[in-house]
């Protein structure tokens, strides 16, 4: 057999094997090296499956399939899909208006479930509130001992007696999905308690209430409240928010010799820096403010794991006793370098100090617990693009985001 038509065969056999299996060719470019695998769509009247191209070589030509299904081998895997999920956020508004909606009173005394304590050192009644999954409140009651469940509308749909768990004397409350996080501090019994949200006790941690803090102080004079990370590990609050150390350090360590301090979330710690004006360090953003006097502070009031931060702004608007205050609550997403939304907290129409007086919903809301003399509001904060010094001179309720350098 000459030259030419020994190839002149061997192209034919080629051909037939091509019909064989289904493949034709055709003059698409050639794939790059290296890319995402490639789906080649199928004609409107092929009915077979599409072939999944290989990644690790080019092909000269590209294979579009037309019978079975043939899928091409590929030496490295395919990389699962990036499902992306919206986040879950408050909503903000243009302009000004009003700083809350209510939602409900629940009125105080007599035969209703809430009644304060009045006595020489004050005022005292419902000091925490929560929102669960389902959109309902949680309301932690110190006075009778108990957390009130109420639904949406403001109907009471259950009281769980922590007398019957030998839990007394809750100072705040913290809701991480379908799990509660309690604090006790009651006289050499401090604790963290953690149940279902229907009220099951599930386990309980002791707090080292004797535990060395600075030089003069113990972690009981200076221990206001808890935080659950994105870890759902327990992070107890120092002064008022303006320190954050784990539990676990607490149990494990001597003293804060070498803490660290922080929320932890997506693998970004979140630490409240001791500066004046005050500033929190996120990753690789920092969130500052300024002040009217330099008197104030920023908080965490939650963090989650889309991204989305929840940060409280307090500023004292003169340095004379009985100054007024102004709170704001701060809306920001983790990557964004501006505000998103700023909503305004009134402490002067609250009838008593509140520990945790608010919450963020499961719809990305922020809820307070606000105290009158005679009932209990529960309110729904109004999110703002921007908002305007609560009085003249004032400094502007607002958190430059910066790269933390």
């Amino acid at each position: 057999m000459n030259t030419k038509l020994y190839f002149l065969t061997l192209i034919a056999l080629f051909l037939v094997s091509c019909q064989t299996t289904g493949i034709v060719f055709t003059d698409t470019p050639t794939p790059v090296l290296n890319q995402a695998p490639t789906l080649i769509p199928i004609p409107p009247s092929t009915a077979a499956p599409t072939t999944i191209l290989p990644t690790s070589e080019a092909l000269p030509l590209t294979a579009t399939l037309l019978a079975p299904t043939a899928i091409i081998p590929t030496t490295s895997p395919i990389p699962p899909t990036l499902i992306s999920t919206p986040i879950i956020q408050p909503v903000v508004k243009a302009g000004a208006g009003a700083p809350f909606e209510k939602i409900f009173t629940i009125p105080e005394g007599g035969n209703n479930p809430v009644k304060y304590f009045r006595g020489a050192g004050g005022v005292e009644g419902p000091n925490a509130i929560g929102v669960l999954p389902d959109g309902s409140f949680l309301i932690a009651d110190p006075m009778g001992n108990q957390l009130l469940h109420f639904g949406i509308s403001g109907q009471l749909l259950n009281t769980n007696k922590l007398q019957e768990l030998g839990i007394k004397n809750v100072l705040d409350m913290r809701i991480k999905g379908n799990d509660l996080y309690l604090l006790e501090t009651s006289y050499e019994n401090y604790k963290v308690h953690h149940l279902t949200i229907d009220g099951d006790l599930l386990s309980s941690e002791e707090i080292p209430s004797q535990f060395p803090v600075y030089s003069r102080y113990t972690l009981e004079s200076v221990l206001t409240g808890i935080a659950v990370d994105c870890e759902k590990n327990v992070v107890l609050e120092l002064k008022n928010g303006r320190e954050l150390y784990p539990l676990a350090w607490f149990q494990n360590h001597p003293d804060l010799t070498g803490a660290v301090q922080g929320y932890s979330c997506n693998n970004i710690n979140y630490w409240i820096e001791s500066l004046s004006p005050p500033r929190i360090s996120a990753g690789d953003q920092v969130y500052e403010t300024r002040l009217t006097t330099q008197f104030g502070s920023l908080n965490i009031l939650d963090i989650f794991p889309d991204g989305r931060a929840y940060i409280v702004r307090s500023d004292l608007l003169s340095d004379q006793p009985g100054s007024q205050r102004d709170m704001t609550i701060h809306y920001i997403v983790s990557g964004e370098d501006i505000n998103l939304g700023v909503a305004r907290v009134m402490p002067p129409e609250f009838y008593y100090p509140v520990m945790r007086s608010m919450a963020v919903g499961p719809d990305g809301e922020v809820y307070a617990l606000m105290p009158m003399a005679d009932s209990i509001d529960i309110v729904r904060l109004n999110f703002y693009t921007n908002l305007e010094p609560l009085v003249p001179g004032a400094a502007a309720p607002q958190i430059t985001i910066s790269p933390n350098k």
